[in-house]
């Protein structure tokens, strides 16, 4: 799936030294006016920095988003002015065009990012750099998903064409090494692969296993020494109970000394996505003499819908991390020292969750819902 253009933004700022800690909205909103006035005076690269310190001090500064829009078009039409606007375009405006449909992706418009990742498509057609195919792929991906999204099939045996000759280009990239891991990400998400009637269950295996791969190998990198260092816990050393009727509380295999601990991780604890719907009332419903209940929560989009407020309300131990890496979240994890650790996602949405997972930071793992 499609990374959040939030996170891109997110990481733009981090690259920048920009700090991403100050809550202060009005300083954010100052920033913005500035932004603008940027905008109104086609000072396009002052404003993009103008609005990423913004983003650093408050994401959801109201108009954030629709000025990013501007900078995005205004960019895009500049560079038009620069190399002829009857040309077949650039790999510059092809990139801005990128930023602009993944931003209208994130809110929902798709009709209109099909318009432009039509666009942008035709305007790769006409470049033959190395990046152009990566760009080309994501494009053909993101074409398909946003079409899927309001029903729009007027094209669907041309874009399914392309969409799996962007697939098929990328597996032919891989050659030999498609096992281990330092590839980019296919085009497609290993979840949509299994909702596209023209992707073959081989190459939705082949998807799957990248993503796997790239899990694995991230948690076994030895750059990174901090992930290194997190203990590996073995479901071996964990005793399990048979359950009757006549079988004890299950807090007393580890002879009474305190509750199970168990967690759930996923980043669809938000109003919008079904899986918040579905549990709203599993948490509440837990036997707390027993168990402790710990949930993590990966949301970029927090929000207080009903559905999210019995979830919070079930637990004492609610965490959210935004904008943690898998390695930070891992610790976090490790350090609760869980028995039990649940995942709500899968490879339904980020790839945090099966790093985080491929990690085995509880000695007994569980995928369930995702």
């Amino acid at each position: 799936m499609l990374i959040p253009l939030a996170f891109v933004f997110y990481t733009l700022c981090s690259v920048a030294g920009l700090s991403t800690a100050n809550p202060i909205k009005n300083q954010a909103s100052t920033l913005l006016s500035q932004a603008r006035q940027s905008i109104r005076t086609e000072n396009a690269n002052e404003a993009f920095d103008l609005l990423c310190q913004a983003y650093g001090m408050d994401s959801g500064v109201s108009g954030l988003m629709k000025c990013f829009e501007d900078v995005f078009r205004l960019r895009i039409r500049l560079e038009q002015t620069r190399v002829g606007i009857g040309s077949n375009g650039s790999l510059t405006i092809s990139k801005e065009r990128m930023g602009l449909s993944s931003l209208l992706v994130d809110q929902q418009r798709h009709e209109e990012a099909a318009t432009e990742l039509r666009i942008l498509i035709d305007e790769l057609d006409f470049q033959d750099k190395e990046d152009v195919m990566s760009m080309r792929s994501k494009a053909a991906s993101m074409l398909f998903r946003s079409q899927a999204a309001v029903c729009l099939w007027n094209n669907i045996v041309s874009d399914e064409r392309e969409l799996l000759s962007s697939l098929h280009e990328y597996f032919s990239s891989l050659g030999e090494n498609e096992n281990d891991g330092k590839h980019p990400l296919p085009p497609l998400h290993a979840f949509e692969a299994l909702k596209w009637s023209c992707i073959t269950l081989a190459d939705a295996t082949l998807i799957a296993k990248c993503y796997a791969n790239q899990a694995i190998q991230t948690c076994n990198s030895k750059q990174r020494e901090r992930l290194r260092n997190i203990p590996r816990h073995d479901a071996s050393s964990v005793p399990f109970v048979k359950v009757s009727k006549s079988t004890p509380h299950i807090r007393n295999y580890r002879g009474g000394k305190r509750k199970v601990r168990l967690g759930y991780i996923s980043p669809d604890f938000t109003g919008v996505h079904p899986l918040a719907f579905l549990m709203q009332d599993v948490f509440r419903l837990h036997n707390t003499d027993d168990f402790e209940l710990f949930i993590y929560s990966l949301s970029n989009n927090e929000d207080n819908s009903p559905e999210v407020s019995k979830i919070k309300n079930a637990t004492h131990n609610w965490k959210v991390f935004q904008q943690a890496s898998s390695d930070e979240i891992a610790v976090s994890i490790v350090e609760d020292e869980l028995d039990i650790l649940i995942d709500l996602c899968g490879y339904t949405g980020t790839s945090k969750v099966s790093e985080i997972m491929a990690r085995r930071v509880s000695p007994i793992q569980i995928s369930y819902m995702g």
